[in-house]
Formats: C-alpha cells, sequence, structure tokens
C-alpha cells in the first residue's frame, strides 16, 4: 500500500512539473550545423593523457579538462566568411572603432557598410575575429539577430567590461551570462568535443584521444589543408585554406570537422598576467600566415596558447549552443519509467 501511494505520489508531482515548466525549445540554428555533445558527467582527461595540461595545476582552464555535466550543441565547422559577413553587415553601423579592425585576409567592410570579400571565398573560415567581436556575434545571434546597438551589447556576454585600461590593456575575464543560448566554448567544452571518445578505450571504455580526428597520429598532407613541406609532415606554408568540411572522414567522435586545419578557433577562458592584470584569451587549433611566416598546426590535445583579447585577433570562431529541455511528453515518459522501476 506505501509503495503504491508513493509511486502514485511520485508520477502526480512529475505530472505538476511538467504542466507548470514549460519546455525550452532549441535555439534556432540559423544555417551553422551544430553537432549534440551528450555523455554528460563524463571525466577529465588525465595526465597520461594530455601531460602539457599538467604543468600548471593551478591554472584554472585545465584543472578537470574535457569534463561537462551538461549536454550541448557545438558548430560541425567554424564560423564561415558569408556567415560572418551577415553579422558584420549588421554590426558595422554600430561599430565605433576603425572600419579596418572588422577586416581579415579575405573580407572586410567597405566604405559604405558593406560586406565584401574574394570571390570564391565565401565558404571558407572566417579569421581575424578579435574576442569581443566574437562575443558580440554570440549576443546578436542570442537576441536573435536583431540590428538594434543594444543587440550587440548584452545576453550571452556583458560587454560593459570591454574597455581598456588607462594603459591600453585588456583586463576583461567574464564568462558566459547565466541563460546565455549561444558563446565561445570553454576549453573544457571543447576538448570534450574534439577528443573525448565514450568507447575510446573499448565499449563503455571512455577516454580521450591525442588528436581530434580519433588518432594517436597527425593528420597526413592529405587530410589537412595545411600544407606541408617536409618528409616529417610538420606544417609549412599555407597561403589559402580551403572551404570548411573538406575532409568529412576526418572528423571528432562528436563529428567536429576542420579542427586539424582552417582557422584557429577562440575559447572563453582567459589567462592573467600577475604583473599587470591584462587578460589574453585561450586558442587551439591551427592558425595560419602568408608566405614564409608558414602556418601552426595546433591540434595536440594538450598543445594551446594564449592570444590577444579585445578587439583584435587572428583567430576563427566555432560557436556553441544550448540544449533544449524536456517537454511534457519527455517528463511524463521519465515519471513512468521511475515508477515502473519501483514496482518491480
Amino acid at each position: 500500500m506505501n509503495r503504491a501511494r508513493t509511486t502514485t505520489a511520485a508520477l502526480a508531482a512529475a505530472t505538476l512539473a511538467a504542466i507548470t515548466t514549460p519546455a525550452l525549445a532549441a535555439p534556432p540554428e540559423y544555417g551553422l550545423d551544430f553537432v549534440t555533445v551528450g555523455d554528460p558527467g563524463n571525466r577529465a582527461v588525465t595526465e597520461a593523457e594530455a601531460p602539457k595540461l599538467f604543468w600548471a595545476p593551478d591554472f584554472e582552464p585545465y584543472q578537470n579538462a574535457g569534463a561537462v555535466g551538461y549536454e550541448f550543441r557545438i558548430m560541425r565547422n567554424e564560423v564561415t566568411i558569408s556567415q560572418w559577413g551577415e553579422f558584420l553587415e549588421a554590426y558595422a553601423p554600430h561599430y565605433q572603432g576603425h572600419r579596418s579592425n572588422l577586416n581579415g585576409l579575405y573580407h572586410g567592410i567597405n566604405a559604405d557598410n558593406q560586406f565584401v570579400y574574394t570571390p570564391g571565398t565565401e565558404n571558407h573560415p572566417a579569421e581575424y575575429i578579435g574576442w569581443h567581436t566574437a562575443a558580440r556575434y554570440c549576443n546578436w545571434l542570442h537576441n536573435g539577430k536583431i540590428n538594434e546597438a543594444w543587440a550587440f551589447e548584452t545576453g550571452a556576454y556583458d560587454t560593459s567590461h570591454f574597455q581598456p585600461n588607462a594603459d591600453g590593456r585588456y583586463t576583461d575575464i567574464n564568462v558566459r551570462m547565466p541563460g546565455a543560448k549561444y558563446w565561445i566554448p570553454s576549453v573544457s567544452e571543447y576538448i570534450k568535443a574534439a577528443y573525448y571518445d565514450p568507447n575510446r578505450y573499448g565499449q563503455g571504455e571512455p577516454g580521450y584521444w591525442p588528436y581530434p580526428h580519433m588518432s594517436e597520429v597527425p593528420v597526413t598532407p592529405e587530410e589537412s589543408d595545411v600544407w606541408f613541406t617536409s618528409d616529417e609532415n610538420t606544417p609549412g606554408n599555407m597561403l589559402f585554406n580551403g572551404p570548411v568540411g573538406q575532409y568529412p572522414e576526418v572528423q571528432s567522435p562528436w563529428g567536429l570537422l576542420g579542427v586539424s586545419g582552417g582557422a584557429g578557433e577562440w575559447f572563453e577562458d582567459a589567462i592573467v598576467n600577475p604583473n599587470n592584470g591584462q587578460s589574453s584569451r585561450l586558442q587551439n587549433a591551427s592558425t595560419y600566415a602568408i608566405g614564409d611566416l608558414g602556418a601552426y598546426l595546433l591540434d595536440v590535445i594538450d598543445d594551446w596558447h594564449s592570444g590577444a583579447s579585445g578587439e583584435f585577433g587572428f583567430p576563427g570562431i566555432r560557436i556553441a549552443s544550448t540544449i533544449p529541455s524536456p517537454g511534457v511528453p519527455g517528463v511524463l515518459l521519465m515519471a513512468a519509467l521511475i515508477c515502473s522501476r519501483r514496482r518491480r
């Protein structure tokens, strides 16, 4: 009798919760092609899997790196030039800085606030994106792409912290706001999306790959748009990166493409110089330059570096987003399963 009452009470409580709590719909994809990263509550990377992350044990972004307690979505590819161009045309009329700060190698804003780009590059990854501009892109998406000044300044990130100090240094280290629908992925979110495999060491035995294409060895010249110029397959000059998604077989366990190639990518986490308080944001993946400057292929799980915060930067971005919560049917199904188990 007590068990029956408990079961009935549990079902009633779940039903009430389902009725009074509306389902949260997934934010629009806006053509950004998200993949879902599941297995919430996964373990962090170990020192054996990523030894360099343990060289600075007190460095907060690397503590419990890769462990994420929730599902989330992340773009399969980097934001492309055409996707970035839509944002720049909306943002340029409200931008107070010099127009050239919004330009990349193959795209920019002209004197009429119109987006222009090199023909044939519209599906290439956008680059030369400042971290603050990337944060405003997330705000714009969060606010439904409204082309008003306020829509770029709040939502996912509070841009009131984005002003430099009197000496010109940026010291903001704020992270995403509660309820953000789109954001720049954190170190742990990115490590999980790019390297974590629930079956890394066998069925049901999770772990992390050294490289983001489920491999213990680097990509070959046929698997990346970084040009290789030596017998040791070390990155060489890359004059022109290719379209996103051109190596569909080179993917992470969750379906990310282009981690070993394309543009470098910003992350949300910042490090702070203890001497002057200047903040720098972390980045990974590949960065490239023209001619003899060569290219860097930073796709190993523990090979990270920082870049200047603020309005300037060389990387591109890959946006993360929320997962919708279950609605009434989902909650009732969960309640039914709980009750079924209790009857056994």
